[in-house]
């Protein structure tokens, strides 16, 4: 096989794969002999920068360090792989220090879900069960001032993705990117992310998941032994409520009138940070 010539090529030469083994990329509905059908359904998606609409911090020692960082060329694009990695041609730009908003990429990808996306709700079909890569809303990630990196932010969402969400209207959509434990509900749809995780993120923010091993998210059984909250045969709470990131926003609301509180992990990681560098 040759080298795909961009990324856009490389993702069809996926799916075409895909295709040929027998391999299901769009969505899948699963009979069973009792009960309502389930549906798994695949949401392609890509990020823009202007997903993130939350105010910047402001704290002084945030702008001390990206001061420092862009003058030493150590930017975030620079470390950022996608932006080495892929090549989006017709794309203007997906970083964000450039400040040019370029939905079309995320639309793009938004595009291979449209087909398959009923024109009305679809519970009435049964449970559908809907995930995506990257994150549809900002409530799923916690706050800048507690993120190592403030601006990944700007590399993880969709707004496309959510978009498209709400008109499929899921039991429960499963979410990655971010390696963050997260089960919350937001305006009537259940959000959920379980990660391995890296080794070291094992003994960190993705232990309870290390700890725990694969997690239950759909069971007929419970619907036939009516031990379903909603009917549906999604456990409810599942062990992920109980991860950190779950347990603050069910008790916090997001706060972003104050931009200049950073988190002690992020102080201690900025001072080191300017340190190495002054």
């Amino acid at each position: 096989m040759t080298k795909a010539p961009d990324s856009v090529a490389k993702l069809r030469e996926v799916l075409e794969c895909a295709l040929d083994c027998g391999v299901t990329t769009g969505p899948l509905t699963i009979s069973p002999d009792k009960g309502d059908p389930v549906c798994v359904f695949p949401l392609q998606s890509w990020y823009h920068s202007g997903w993130d609409t939350e105010p910047e911090i402001s704290h002084p020692l945030y702008v001390r360090a990206e001061e420092l960082r862009r003058r030493s060329g150590a930017t975030f694009d620079a470390s950022w792989m996608d932006f080495r990695q892929c090549s989006w041609p017709g794309v203007a730009s997906v970083n964000p220090s450039t400040k040019v908003e370029d939905l079309s990429l995320a639309s793009q990808f938004g595009a291979l879900n449209r087909r398959f996306l009923p024109p009305h709700k679809m519970r009435s079909q049964g449970t559908i069960i809907s995930f995506s890569h990257f994150v549809p809303r900002q409530e799923l990630m916690p706050e800048k001032k507690y993120l190592l990196e403030p601006l990944l932010a700007k590399v993880i969402g969709s707004d496309p993705l959510e978009k498209q969400i709400r008109q499929l209207q899921p039991d429960l959509h499963i979410f990655g990117h971010t390696h963050i434990p997260i089960e919350l509900t937001l305006d009537g749809i259940r959000y959920l992310q379980w990660p391995l995780g890296n080794p070291r993120e094992a003994t960190a923010q993705c232990r309870l998941v290390h700890n725990t091993g694969l997690l239950l998210v759909y069971d007929s059984a419970l619907i036939k032994n009516g031990c379903s909250e909603n009917g549906n045969g999604i456990p409810s709470p599942t062990v992920c409520s109980e991860a950190h990131w779950s347990r603050h926003y069910t008790r916090n609301k997001r706060d972003l009138n104050n931009m200049e509180e950073l988190s002690p992990w992020l102080t201690t990681r900025l001072q080191q940070f300017i340190s190495s560098l002054e």
